[in-house]
């Protein structure tokens, strides 16, 4: 049993086993809340399942297991299975009283940064340059979204998806401070 502390950065991109739930009423009371960025893959493409805890799909049936496929293609060396060395620490590149951004990820396929503010942000930090999608998750606190053509409020575990189109939009914290994940390209 291995134990990642909360809000730990676990590398799964050269593709590890993992399962995203806990049963520890002590410990977890709540769960358990697995932020994953899947890339342009249907998850039953890019998903090898050996167990499902009996989740079911809306229409009544499990979804299949690949039990025989997941262990011929299970890479069982010492180095891929040491979860110590999947965990990464975040490194702040801009740090200032009312910003913090911490890129977590910066793949060929797609970015991930962690930020942290207390003001409006925009510009540099809000734009997509009409090239890429923003995904914005709300890790703490809660968020004010606007656009020229939607306001939104996007409270803590939530999230809003900004297609490339949009341009520039605003972010505002509805308390003193918020914390977000950005996904982009």
């Amino acid at each position: 049993r291995v134990t990642i502390p909360k809000n730990s950065i676990v590398d799964l991109q050269y593709g590890a086993i993992h399962h995203s739930w806990e049963e520890d009423n002590e410990l977890i009371p709540r769960g358990n809340i697995v932020y994953e960025v899947q890339v342009d893959v249907a998850d039953d493409v890019s998903t090898l399942r050996s167990f499902d805890k009996g989740k079911i799909q809306d229409d009544g049936s499990m979804r299949p297991l690949q039990i025989d496929e997941y262990f011929r293609h299970l890479n069982t060396t010492k180095s891929m299975n040491d979860p110590h060395m999947l965990i990464k620490k975040a490194q702040e590149s801009v740090s200032s009283e009312s910003l913090s951004i911490s890129p977590l990820f910066n793949t060929s396929y797609y970015k991930l940064d962690k930020l942290s503010f207390s003001q409006e942000l925009t510009h540099e930090y809000t734009t997509t340059k009409h090239e890429t999608f923003h995904h914005i998750f709300v890790l703490k606190g809660a968020i004010e979204y606007h656009d020229n053509s939607i306001d939104l409020t996007i409270g803590e575990g939530h999230s809003v998806f900004i297609p490339a189109r949009v341009g520039g939009y605003v972010l505002k914290t509805k308390n003193k401070s918020a914390t977000v994940l950005k996904t982009y390209v």
